[in-house]
């Protein structure tokens, strides 16, 4: 069974950018990226209020808490890509066959490779294609957060 973690984008040193391309809206957080358990802050109405990445300190007897962007938490996969780096929600990979791809969670309950220029195509992380493992085509280049300029050129280049 794999140890379930997540990260974050740092909220309190970090800035949030909108950018607001001709056909597609991105957003950059700056700021550390912090990993280990979520807790989120729910309102009354179902709005997230704060989501947390909590974790111990280096002395492994406090807990340390960093307050991060929402919408930059990705939980890890389990997978590592050809160079042993472990794979995240949100990161941007290379696959030898499908080109750029964005990892994603779906609601059937597991991780997909989604290319870029065509989605249709898009594969479970923990599938094979030409009979080898997914991730053992894939290099992780980025996350959609840090590199939103190469999501916005691959569906430029789609278009």
């Amino acid at each position: 069974m794999r140890e379930i973690k997540y990260r974050g984008k740092e909220r309190i040193t970090g800035i949030w950018r909108k950018s607001d391309g001709p056909d597609v809206s991105t957003s950059e957080a700056t700021g550390e990226w912090r990993e280990g358990n979520l807790e989120q802050l729910w309102s009354g109405d179902g709005t997230l209020l704060v989501a947390r990445i909590t974790g111990n300190n280096t002395c492994g007897d406090a807990v340390t808490a960093h307050e991060v962007w929402p919408e930059t938490v990705g939980q890890r996969t389990g997978k590592h890509d050809q160079e042993g780096r472990e794979i995240w929600e949100g990161d941007l990979v290379e696959e030898e066959s499908l080109g750029l791809c964005a990892i994603e969670w779906t609601e059937e309950g597991g991780f997909i490779a989604m290319p870029v220029e065509h989605p249709e195509n898009w594969v479970w992380l923990g599938g094979t294609i030409c009979g080898e493992p997914t991730t053992d085509r894939m290099r992780v280049i980025g996350n959609k957060w840090d590199n939103a300029g190469r999501l916005r050129q691959g569906k430029e280049a789609e278009a």
